[in-house]
């Protein structure tokens, strides 16, 4: 086989996704920690389950070129992502498409080609990229592929040799990362990445999918390292060279084509969706792109003043020997901006008037009359600025959107006001389709953004640039931050103001959390044994034992510092009021001087979560 057509790229991109699928459960137990919230591959699920779903909807897959179905693909897995692994996946599979979007099929050197772009995209995903990470295995892979393009001719042998190669690379992974290195594991990432690539070998060799049944000591010890190692930047995406270069032209074609059309513009002569081109004009003021707001300010300023004529008159006379200059002749002092079209024997005419009636009956004693067509274009004007007006309402205004998980959580955030809570699920990992749509749903044009895990982070932020309303992201990393975020949200400010604001308080927020370790690790000084309770504070072990309430105090105890005022305890599913109770007046009773309060969150797999300021 030496072409993928497009049937065998949706048969590959299938078994990727089943085969990840099998073997989810191996990524998503093996997290940089050993608490139950690790995602990883599910995550990559999400992303590879949108795509098959979409490719699913594609009627006859014969009729469609590979270059089409590569854009599907690409969208699919965006929408679907979740989690940094998702969104990353989703940037690789971006990547691929670019360079395959014009092929009807591909060949080995194409294929090496988009896997190379696909590398360079998943690294740009990352604002500050870390090898020993599933982008080093992507790109070892891609550069193999681009060695091998010239030299291997069977579809099915290069594969295999890419995935030789990622393997060799993902058991090198802890020499790259130390965090690796000490605990004696490789990056899930990139395991969820060769299972993928090791699926549509299977497919391509024509091997079975089906996965036997899967023991405990089978699973090999693998991590998700990507929450504490992905340090963020507040790079602003206008950064990008391709970008500045997109603007630039789209910039320009704008500024020409508005030209065109500015220096006699009034209501009576376009015929525009007025109340579609208002939102474009509100996205560029607020937006501040170039000369544009002022242009924008100007349209709407003409679309607030009355036309001379009232009404659109549009007809369509029939009859012989018509001609189109007498008619203009006989009707041009009593409308303007007038249209005729059509032959000797037929004319379509379109005119703006106060005395349609007139002309009407006028025409008809030149041929027969038909479709006419009135609109009165004050009553257009006043329904135009009142939507206007409605859709503006919220435009100075500011709303907020969180993400949060457990039933207490969401109360709490209910009460302080938020406009819109995403679901975050057991694991905090909403799609990038699941934010988009609350962004959307929402009736502000500004929008705060608190993630509340870091997790959620990329896929917030590729959900941004799908909408046209302003959104900034306050990159809130835990529920407790969120929520002492939210509290200095000031409505009356601008969205520049709130982001700053909120953003300030962020780090004066200590969060220590509770949960049971699923496996066995070594995590800093700490030798957790599977079952054992630990507690975390920025991704930390810095307790542990085995009653969770004792953890819970020495957890407390450790991020409590000089100066702290407030210690707020939430419990979750797996604790109780009673246990809760107990664990608050034993804190009133060694920090008698800090206030404490005490709320039910609900969380899943975290026995407590608190903060402490």
């Amino acid at each position: 086989m030496e072409y993928i057509e497009s049937q065998d790229l949706k048969n590959i991109i299938s078994a990727g996704y089943i085969w990840l699928k099998n073997k989810s459960r191996i990524v998503d137990d093996l997290n940089v920690f050993p608490v139950p919230d690790g995602d990883t591959g599910t995550n990559m699920c999400f992303a590879l389950k949108s795509v098959v779903d979409e490719l699913s909807k594609i009627e006859d897959i014969k009729k469609v070129t590979v270059g089409e179905i590569s854009k599907v693909i690409a969208e699919g897995s965006l929408m679907g992502a979740r989690g940094n692994s998702g969104v990353i996946l989703s940037q690789f599979f971006y990547g691929l498409s670019c360079e395959m979007n014009s092929n009807e099929k591909i060949s080995i050197s194409v294929l090496a080609d988009a896997l190379h772009k696909g590398s360079i995209y998943a690294y740009r995903s990352v604002s500050n990229p870390v090898e020993g990470t599933i982008l080093t295995v992507m790109r070892e892979m891609s550069q193999t592929a681009l060695e091998n393009k010239d030299t291997i001719t069977d579809i099915a042998l290069f594969f295999k040799k890419i995935l030789k190669k990622g393997k060799e690379v993902l058991n090198k992974t802890p020499d790259m990362l130390p965090v690796l290195k000490e605990a004696g594991v490789v990056d899930a990432g990139g395991c969820g990445l060769i299972f993928i690539v090791e699926g549509m070998h299977r497919c391509l060799k024509g091997k079975s999918l089906e996965e036997k049944e899967i023991t405990e000591r089978n699973i090999p010890v693998l991590i998700n390292i990507w929450e504490k190692i992905l340090n963020l930047s507040k790079k602003e995406t206008s950064e990008d060279a391709d970008l500045i270069l997109q603007t630039k032209i789209l910039r320009k074609g704008l500024e020409e084509r508005i030209k065109n059309i500015i220096g006699g513009i009034s209501l009576s002569s376009i015929n525009l969706p007025l109340r579609p081109v208002y939102r474009i004009l509100r996205k560029f003021h607020f937006n501040n792109i170039g000369g544009l707001t002022s242009i924008g300010r100007r349209m709407v300023e003409v679309w607030k003043e009355k036309p001379k004529e009232r009404y659109c008159l549009g007809f369509i006379l029939k009859g012989k020997n018509l001609s189109k200059d007498i008619l203009s002749d006989n009707i041009k002092d009593i409308g303007s901006s007038i249209i005729i079209a059509g032959t000797n024997n037929l004319l379509k005419v379109h005119i703006h008037t106060n005395k349609p009636k007139g002309i009407v009956k006028a025409v008809s004693l030149l041929g027969e009359v038909s479709k006419v067509k009135i609109d009165d274009m004050y009553e257009q004007q006043s329904k135009f600025l009142s939507d206007m007006e409605e859709d503006g309402k919220y435009d100075n205004k500011v709303g907020v959107i969180v993400v949060a998980s457990g039933k207490g959580w969401k109360e709490v955030f209910k009460s302080s006001g938020v406009s819109y809570i995403i679901e975050g699920g057991k694991t905090m990992n909403p799609s990038v389709r699941e934010i988009l749509k609350a962004v959307e749903k929402v009736d502000f044009f500004n929008i705060i953004l608190l993630p509340n895990d870091n997790n959620v982070l990329l896929s917030a932020k590729q959900a941004i640039k799908l909408t046209d309303k302003n959104v900034e992201i306050v990159a809130s990393r835990t529920m407790p931050e969120g929520i002492s975020s939210l509290l200095s949200f000031n409505p009356e400010y601008s969205l520049e103001k709130n982001k700053r604001q909120m953003g300030t308080v962020l780090d004066m927020v200590r969060t220590g959390m509770v949960a049971k370790a699923t496996r066995s690790v070594k995590n800093g000084n700490f030798t957790v044994k599977r079952g054992d309770f630990i507690g975390l504070a920025k991704k930390e072990i810095i307790a542990m034992g085995n009653d969770y309430q004792t953890v819970a105090l020495d957890t407390i105890k450790k991020i409590v510092k000089k100066g702290s005022n407030l210690i707020t305890i939430y419990w979750g599913r797996d604790s109780n009021k009673i246990k809760a109770k107990s664990l608050y007046q034993n804190l009133k009773n060694e920090f008698p001087d800090i206030e404490i309060q005490l709320y039910y969150g609900g969380q899943f797999y975290y026995y407590y979560i608190v903060s402490v300021e």
